[in-house]
C-alpha cells in the first residue's frame, strides 16, 4: 500500500482526505488527531501502522509498535483489521519476505487495552514488586467482598483504638447516618477506588486532608474552595438578572404592564452590582448586596390596561429570580464571612480523619490482596507504575526506571485509540514508555463519556490547546478530521445546529467552532425514485414531542393509520399544525379517555407505542400504504435494500428497568427485539424465594420473608392455612404462631405439616453453623427438589441458570475469611443498592433481524441507518451531587456541616464549592453522551421526548433562547436537568420549530435570522397521549391488524355504515349498559381507623387520638437531617399533644409501686430521659389528676391486681358497613349487614376480673362548669365499638365500661 515515496499507494480502496494523509503519515513528531463522529479514526490509525510496517525508508517491525485500544473487543478488531490489510499487501507482493514476517507477528504485537499491557508488564517483572508470581486477578464481586471484609475489621479497630476512637466517632457521629457507621464504610470505599485513578493516591489523599489545615488568621478567600463557589454564586446570578431581564422585556412590551418597569429596572440594577461585586471577589460586598436587596410589592396596574398572559409571565419571571437569590442569601450570605471559615475549622478534625481512615484502609485492602496473593483492576495500573518509575532523589518526584528506559528504546511508536477517555495513571504510564516524539494520540473529545470509569478529558483538552495545528514545525501537531463519512446532510446538520448552541468551552469543555463541527464526506447514491414512498435523499429529522398534560385526544383530521408529522404524509408539522385554540382543554378529560386509560401510563411507555408505531410504519408500512417505506444504503453491498429490524436501534440514557418497558411494548406490537438487560436476576422469583429461605435460616423471626418462604413451592401453604396459624398467636410475630400452632391447631394435617417444616428449618440453621455457604446452598437445592422444580416451570432452563449464578456466588464468599450467612446476605443488599446485577441471558442475538435496544455507552463506536433516541425529558442522574460528603480530583471533598447534638446541618462553602465542579463536569457529560447518542445514525434519527406541560415548558425555551448568536446562555446550560432542555431550547429558534405550542406570538419572542433560517431540517410533532398511543391496538397480538376498518369513524366515534346483527347487537347492548349495582359500596373503605369513624358520629376531637399516620411522618429530604417528631419541635402544646402525653404516662407508670405526685413525678422524669417524652410535654401533663385517680375507688381497682390490667391495647373489628355508611341504605339491609369494615382503635385500660371486663377510656378534655354526664354522652358511640370488640375477640363480656374524666375527676359509668 505504500509507493516508492512513502505515502499511501494508489492501490488503497480508500480515497484518503488530506488531513487523513496527514495522520497517516507524518513521523517524527507527538500527534494529537481529534477525530469527529464518524471521522473514520480508527482506519487512519490501522493504516497508520500498515503504513509504518510497509513505507520503503524506514519502516518498522509490528513488536515495535504499542497500540492501545480502550476495549479488549476493539484490540481483536485492529488486530484482524491490521492483519486483512497485510494480506491484501503480500497478495499484490507475494515476494515480499518482509511483509511475511509482519503478518506471522501480528498474533504477539501489542495491540491491547492498557489493563492487558500492564498484566504483561507485572507478569514479567514480579521480581520488583516483592509479590506472588502466580497472582490472580480478582473479579468485581470477589474486590467487593475482599473490601467488605477489610472495611469491617478495620473500622472495628478504630473504635478500639485509644489515641483514635474520639476522632472517629466524632466522624462517625456527624456523617454516617441513622444507619450507624455504614454511610461512612460506602464514601471511603468510593473515595479510594477514585483515588486509584491518581499516579499517586497517599499524595492526593494527603492533598485533601491539608485543604482542612487552617490557622487563626484564615479568611474566606485564603480558602481552597472559594473561587469555586463564587463561581457558582455568579451563574445563579446571572440566571436571576436574565430572568429579570426577561420581565422588563414582558413589561415593555404592548400590553405589558408597564407600572412594573421602574421596579423591575432598580432590582435588575441590584443584580448588576452583585454581579460587580463577584467580579471583584469581594465576598463582603456580595454579602451586604444580597441582604440588602428586597424584593418589594409590585405596584398595582389599572384594570385593562394590560395584558394578563403578558403580567402573570413577567411576576413568574421576577419570582424566579427572587427564588434564586434567596436561596443564594439563605445558603452563602445569611453570616458573616468569618463564620463560613469557622465552619470548616469545626469540622477539620473529622475531614482529616475521614482521610487517615481512607489511607489505613488502603493499606490493609493491599495487605490482604497480598496475603491472598491476589490484585484488582486498579492493582494492575499501579503496580506497572511501580515497575515503570522510581524516586528521583536530585530533582524530586519521579523519574523513569531502567525497565522504562529499555520499552522506549523498544517501542518505536505508541499509537492510543480513544485517547479522550483515559485517567491520569494510564497517561503517566504511557508518558513513561514513550520517547519524545513517537506518540500518537487519536479521539473525540466531544464523546468522553466515561467519566464514571474515572476517565479525565480534562488530559485530551490540553493537549488540544498546547498542540499547534497545521504545518508549524516543533515537537508536537494537531490534526483535525472534522469530515464525517457515516451520516447523511440532513442528520449531520440536524448535529450541528444544536450543537453550535450547546457546546461551549464553560459548559461541555469545547467550543463547537468551525474545527469541531461535523462536515459530510460521505455521498449517498440517489434513491431510485418512485419505489419506495418514503426515500428521500436527505429526510428530515423527526421529532417528536408528547404533551403529558393535554387532554387525551384532540379533534383529530387526516388519515390516522399515519402519524402526526411522519414525512411524507404532507403534514410537516403534525399536530402542531392544529387550530392553536386551547379549547379543547375545556373538556372533561374523563369523557375523552380510552378505555385503557393511557393517561396514566408512564411516560416511556407512551413514548414507547409511538416509537412501536412508527418502526412498524417503516417496515411494514400500513393498511393503505403496505410494505417497507423506504430503503437504507447497504455499505457493504454498495447498494439500497428495504429496511428491516436489524437496521434500527433504540439509545436509551439509561436501561435499567427502562429498556424491559419497551421491550414489552415491542413484543405487545409484533415488533421483534433485542437488548442486552443488565436487570432482572435478583427480581427473578426463584432467586427471591432462596434470599427469603436464607434470610429466616439466619433469624426466623421476619415475617415478610417468613411467609414468602411458607407460600412458595418450598412449603406450599395455602393462604387460609397462613391464617389458621396467625390465630394461634396473634400478639406476637409469625414464627411464634408457627411455634404455637402444632400445640393449638385443632386441624391434625395442618399441625403436622407446620411441625415438619419447623424439625427441616431447625435442621437448615443447623447445618448453616457447620457447612461452609455453598454446601448450604446446594442442600437447599437437594433437600426441597426447588431445583428440578424451576427446571419444570416456563423457562424453566433459564431459572436453573439464575440458581447456579446464585450457587457460583455463594462459592465466592467461601474464598473469604469473615464468612457467615448474615455477611453473604449484607453484601447481597449491597450489590442490589449498588444497583449491581447480574442480568438474564439473551433470547434473540444481536444478528437477528430484531429492533435493538441499547444505551448510549454501548453505542459508543457504533453505527445504524435508523437511531430512536426516547427518554428525551427523563431526568439526569444528579446522585453525584447530594450526599454529606462530596468529592472531586481538584477541589478535594466537599462536607455539609454537622452537628448530630443541636440536630443541625447546613452546607459549607466547601460543600457549594465542590458541587458546583461536579455539577459542571456532570452536565458537561451529559451533553456529550447526548452527542453521542445523535451521532450514531446514518440516514434517519427520531427523538421523542415527554413532559408534563409542553405549552409552559416550551414558553420556557423561547425565553431561555437569545435574539442574537447561536451559543445559549451558560446558565441555561447549566440549569437543564433532561436532554429536552437542551433540545428544546435549540429547536424554537429554528423556523421548523417555530410551531411547537406555548407563547406563538412572535411579538414576544426573537430568533437570531442566521439560526433561524439555518440549513436543518427537522419535522416537530406535538401530541397527545392519546395521539402518541392512537393505532397501537391494531399493531398487537389481539388487534385487528390491518381489518378492513375505517379508524377515523372509530376515534371520532361515528357509526361505521353497516348493518349490524341483531342478536350480537342486542347482547352488546346487554353487556355495554349493565352496572354494577355495588359500585357505592366499592367506592368506600373497607378498613377505617378510629378517628374516622369518630367523626362520623360528630364527636369531638378535643381528646382525638393520633392515628398512625401522624404517629409516623414522612421522610425527610435528602440530605436533610429528619425533623423532630411533632411533640419534641418547640411549638404550642396543644390538647391533642396533651392528651397524648397524659396517655404517655399512664401506660409507662409501674402499678406496683407507689403512684403519689413524686413518684409519678420521678417516672416522667425518667421517660423524659429516655426521650419517651420532651420536657415541654412533661410540664403539660396534669401529675394531680392523674394521682387522684388512682386513688379513686376504680383507681384502686387498678391497682389491686396490676398483672391483671392491660393498657393502651390496639384491636381490629369488622363491623357491619351499615353502622359505618348510613348513607348506603339504599343498597339494603341485607347486603350491607353482610359487608363488613374493619375498624381499629386502641382501648386505653382494661381490667380482667373474674366475671367480665373493665374497660376504662381517660379524656383529658373538660372544663369547669361543663356537665360530666353531657361529655361522656359524646363519646357513647365509641365505648359500645370497644366493648363489642373486646367482647367478640376475648369471648367474655364487658360488664362495665367508664369515661374517667382527669380534669373534672370523674368517673362516668357508660350504660
Amino acid at each position: 500500500m505504500t509507493d516508492k515515496t512513502g505515502s499511501p499507494s494508489a492501490k488503497s480502496k480508500i480515497k484518503w482526505t488530506e488531513e487523513q494523509l496527514d495522520a497517516i503519515t507524518t513521523r517524527g513528531r507527538n500527534l494529537l488527531v481529534s477525530a469527529a463522529a464518524g471521522a473514520g479514526k480508527t482506519a487512519v490509525l490501522v493504516e497508520r501502522v500498515v503504513y509504518l510496517l510497509t513505507r520503503a525508508q524506514n519502516p518498522v517491525d509490528i513488536d515495535e509498535l504499542l497500540v492501545v485500544t480502550f476495549t479488549d473487543a476493539a484490540a481483536s478488531e485492529m488486530r484482524d483489521r491490521i492483519a486483512r490489510a497485510l494480506e491484501e499487501e503480500l497478495d499484490s507482493n507475494p515476494g515480499c519476505t518482509r511483509l511475511a514476517k509482519q503478518l506471522a507477528l501480528v498474533s504477539r504485537a501489542d495491540i491491547s487495552t492498557i489493563h492487558s499491557f500492564c498484566h504483561r508488564i507485572i507478569r514479567q517483572y514480579f521480581y520488583r514488586l516483592g509479590i506472588d508470581p502466580a497472582f490472580r486477578v480478582m473479579d468485581d464481586v470477589e474486590s467487593q467482598l475482599l473490601e467488605l471484609e477489610v472495611i469491617d475489621e478495620l473500622f472495628e479497630s478504630f473504635y478500639d483504638d485509644p489515641l483514635f476512637a474520639d476522632a472517629f466517632t466524632d466522624l462517625i457521629d456527624r456523617y454516617g447516618g441513622r444507619r450507624g457507621d455504614e454511610r461512612v464504610k460506602d464514601l471511603a470505599l468510593r473515595v479510594y477506588e477514585f483515588s486509584r485513578s491518581r499516579p499517586d493516591p497517599n499524595k492526593w489523599l494527603s492533598r485533601l486532608s491539608r485543604m482542612f489545615s487552617i490557622n487563626a488568621d484564615t479568611s474566606i478567600y485564603d480558602l481552597h474552595w472559594a473561587e469555586r463557589a463564587r463561581q457558582g454564586v455568579i451563574r445563579k446570578v446571572q440566571m436571576a438578572y436574565r430572568s429579570l431581564e426577561r420581565a422588563v422585556e414582558l413589561a415593555g412590551m404592548p400590553g405589558g404592564p408597564s407600572s412594573y418597569l421602574e421596579l423591575l429596572r432598580a432590582e435588575m440594577d441590584s443584580c448588576s452590582k452583585i454581579l460587580e461585586a463577584c467580579t471583584d471577589k469581594d465576598w463582603e460586598g456580595i454579602a451586604r448586596l444580597l441582604n440588602a436587596l428586597e424584593f418589594a410589592r409590585l405596584p398595582s396596574a389599572k384594570p385593562g390596561s394590560y395584558d394578563e398572559d403578558l403580567k402573570s409571565e413577567a411576576q413568574a419571571r421576577r419570582n424566579k429570580a427572587r427564588e434564586l437569590l434567596k436561596g443564594l442569601k439563605e445558603d452563602c450570605f445569611s453570616r458573616p464571612p468569618q463564620e463560613l471559615v469557622d465552619d470548616i475549622r469545626a469540622i477539620a478534625q473529622s475531614m482529616q480523619a475521614f482521610v487517615h481512615v481512607v489511607k489505613e484502609f488502603a493499606k490493609a485492602y493491599t495487605a490482604a490482596k497480598r496475603e491472598k496473593s491476589l490484585v484488582d483492576f486498579n492493582d494492575l495500573e499501579h503496580l506497572c507504575l511501580e515497575v515503570l518509575r522510581e524516586p528521583d532523589e536530585e530533582a524530586g518526584g519521579w523519574t523513569g526506571s531502567d525497565v522504562a528506559k529499555e520499552l522506549q528504546e523498544r517501542y518505536k511508536e505508541i499509537l492510543v485509540d480513544e485517547y479522550q477517555d483515559i485517567n491520569p495513571v494510564q497517561n503517566e504510564i504511557l508518558s513513561l514508555v514513550s520517547s519524545p516524539r513517537n506518540s500518537f494520540m487519536v479521539g473525540d473529545v466531544k464523546q468522553s463519556i466515561y467519566r464514571f470509569r474515572l476517565a479525565e478529558p480534562r488530559l485530551f483538552m490540553e493537549k488540544h490547546r498546547e498542540y499547534p495545528k497545521g504545518d508549524a514545525t516543533g515537537d508536537s501537531k494537531r490534526i483535525d478530521l472534522a469530515k464525517n463519512f457515516r451520516s447523511r446532510q440532513s442528520v449531520i446538520n440536524f448535529v450541528n445546529f444544536i450543537f453550535r448552541q450547546v457546546f461551549s468551552q464553560g459548559v461541555g469543555e469545547i467550543d463547537y467552532d468551525a474545527d469541531a463541527e461535523l462536515v459530510a464526506g460521505y455521498d449517498y447514491p440517489a434513491h431510485d425514485t418512485g419505489l419506495f414512498r418514503g426515500d428521500i435523499d436527505n429526510p428530515p429529522v423527526e421529532v417528536y414531542l408528547v404533551d403529558r398534560g393535554a387532554a387525551w385526544d384532540r379533534q383529530v383530521s387526516g388519515d390516522v393509520e399515519d402519524l402526526p408529522g411522519r414525512p411524507g404524509d404532507g403534514s410537516p408539522g403534525g399536530a402542531a399544525d392544529k387550530d392553536t385554540d386551547r379549547g379543547w382543554k375545556d373538556e372533561d378529560p374523563e369523557d375523552l379517555k380510552d378505555p385503557e386509560d393511557p393517561e396514566d401510563l408512564e411516560a416511556l411507555e407512551v413514548e414507547g407505542r409511538l416509537i412501536a408505531r412508527r418502526i412498524a410504519e417503516m417496515v411494514r408500512g400500513t393498511t393503505t400504504n403496505p410494505g417497507p417505506e423506504f430503503q437504507v444504503w447497504d455499505k457493504e453491498r454498495k447498494a439500497y435494500r428495504p429496511v428491516s429490524y436489524r437496521d434500527i436501534v433504540v439509545l436509551m440514557r439509561a436501561t435499567k428497568a427502562r429498556a424491559n418497558v419497551l421491550m414489552e411494548v415491542f413484543r405487545q406490537a409484533d415488533i421483534p427485539a433485542y437488548a442486552e438487560l443488565g436487570t432482572g436476576y435478583f427480581e427473578a422469583v426463584e432467586v427471591e424465594t432462596m434470599l427469603s429461605l436464607l434470610r429466616i435460616i439466619d433469624n426466623p423471626r421476619q415475617d415478610i420473608p417468613l411467609a414468602a418462604v411458607l407460600r412458595s413451592p418450598l412449603v406450599g401453604f395455602s393462604p387460609d392455612e397462613l391464617a389458621k396459624i396467625r390465630l394461634c398467636s396473634k400478639d406476637n410475630d409469625f414464627y411464634h404462631a408457627l411455634e404455637t400452632a402444632p400445640s393449638e391447631l385443632e386441624d391434625v394435617q395442618l399441625a403436622s405439616k407446620v411441625a415438619g417444616f419447623l424439625e427441616r428449618l431447625e435442621s437448615w440453621r443447623t447445618v448453616a453453623r457447620r457447612v461452609p455457604l455453598s454446601a448450604l446452598v446446594w442442600q437447599l437445592y437437594r433437600d426441597t427438589g426447588y431445583f428440578d422444580y424451576v427446571g419444570g416451570m416456563p423457562g424453566g432452563v433459564q431459572r436453573q441458570a439464575n440458581l447456579r449464578a446464585f450457587h457460583e456466588r455463594a462459592r465466592q464468599f467461601d474464598r473469604f475469611s469473615r464468612q457467615g450467612l448474615v455477611r453473604f446476605l449484607r453484601f447481597i443488599d449491597r450489590l442490589r443498592e449498588a444497583e449491581g446485577d447480574l442480568g438474564t441471558a439473551r433470547a434473540l442475538g444481536e444478528t437477528e433481524d430484531v429492533v435493538r435496544i441499547m444505551s448510549i455507552h454501548k453505542s459508543k463506536g457504533l453505527e445504524f441507518p435508523v437511531v430512536f433516541i426516547p427518554d428525551m425529558g427523563k431526568e439526569f442522574n444528579m446522585q453525584d451531587l447530594k450526599g454529606d460528603i462530596l468529592f472531586h480530583s481538584e477541589e478535594g471533598l466537599g462536607p455539609v456541616y454537622s452537628d448530630f447534638l443541636k440536630r443541625i446541618k447546613y452546607p459549607t462553602i466547601a460543600y457549594h464549592g465542590v458541587r458546583e465542579a461536579r455539577l459542571k463536569e456532570t452536565i458537561s457529560e451529559e451533553m456529550r453522551v447526548l452527542y453521542v447518542a445523535m451521532t450514531r445514525a446514518r440516514e434517519r434519527l427520531i427523538l421523542v421526548g415527554s413532559d408534563k406541560d409542553l405549552t409552559k415548558a416550551a414558553a420556557e425555551w423561547r425565553s431561555n433562547a437569545p435574539a442574537t448568536g447561536w451559543g445559549l446562555p451558560e446558565d441555561v446550560l447549566y440549569s437543564a436537568r433532561r436532554f429536552l432542555d437542551w433540545v428544546g431550547p435549540c429547536l424554537v429558534r429554528h423556523k421548523n420549530g417555530a410551531r411547537i405550542p406555548g407563547d406563538e406570538d412572535s411579538g414576544r419572542y426573537s430568533a437570531d435570522p442566521v439560526v433561524y433560517d439555518d440549513l436543518a431540517e427537522f419535522t416537530v410533532s406535538v401530541l397527545s397521549v392519546g395521539e402518541a398511543c392512537s393505532g397501537f391496538e391494531n399493531l398487537t397480538d389481539s388487534g385487528l391488524k390491518g381489518a378492513d376498518i375505517d379508524w377515523n369513524l372509530v376515534v371520532r366515534a361515528h357509526p361505521l355504515g353497516r348493518q349490524p346483527n341483531p342478536e350480537l347487537w342486542q347482547e352488546i347492548q346487554a353487556h355495554a349498559s349493565w352496572q354494577y349495582p355495588y359500585s357505592p359500596l366499592a367506592e368506600k373503605a373497607s378498613k377505617v381507623a378510629w378517628a374516622e369513624i369518630k367523626r362520623r358520629f360528630d364527636f369531638s376531637t378535643e381528646d382525638a387520638e393520633l392515628s398512625r399516620e401522624d404517629a409516623f411522618p414522612a421522610p425527610p429530604e435528602q440530605g436533610r437531617l429528619a425533623p423532630p417528631p411533632g411533640f419534641l419541635q418547640s411549638a404550642k402544646i396543644t390538647p391533642s399533644e396533651r392528651g397524648e402525653a397524659t396517655h404517655l404516662v399512664i401506660q409507662h407508670l409501674d402499678l406496683k409501686g407507689p403512684l403519689d405526685v413524686s413518684s409519678i413525678e420521678e417516672s416522667i422524669e425518667t421517660m423524659v430521659d429516655a426521650e419517651l417524652l420532651t420536657g415541654e410535654l412533661a410540664r403539660e401533663v396534669d401529675v394531680r389528676s392523674i394521682s387522684d385517680f388512682f386513688e379513686s375507688s376504680l383507681g384502686r381497682r387498678v391497682t389491686a391486681d396490676p398483672d391483671r390490667v392491660m393498657r393502651e391495647v390496639p384491636f381490629s373489628l369488622g363491623i357491619p358497613a351499615a353502622r359505618v355508611y348510613p348513607e348506603l341504605s339504599g343498597l339494603g339491609e341485607d347486603v350491607l349487614e353482610t359487608e363488613r369494615v374493619l375498624v381499629q382503635g386502641i382501648i386505653d385500660c382494661i381490667i380482667d376480673e373474674d366475671d367480665g371486663f373493665v374497660l376504662i377510656d381517660f379524656k383529658t378534655g373538660g372544663r369547669p362548669g361543663d356537665d360530666p354526664e353531657a361529655i361522656a354522652g359524646r363519646y357513647l358511640g365509641q365505648i359500645l365499638v370497644y366493648k363489642e370488640a373486646l367482647e367478640t375477640i376475648y369471648k367474655k363480656p364487658v360488664k362495665e365500661a367508664y369515661i374517667y374524666l382527669l380534669s373534672m375527676r370523674k368517673a362516668i359509668l357508660i350504660t
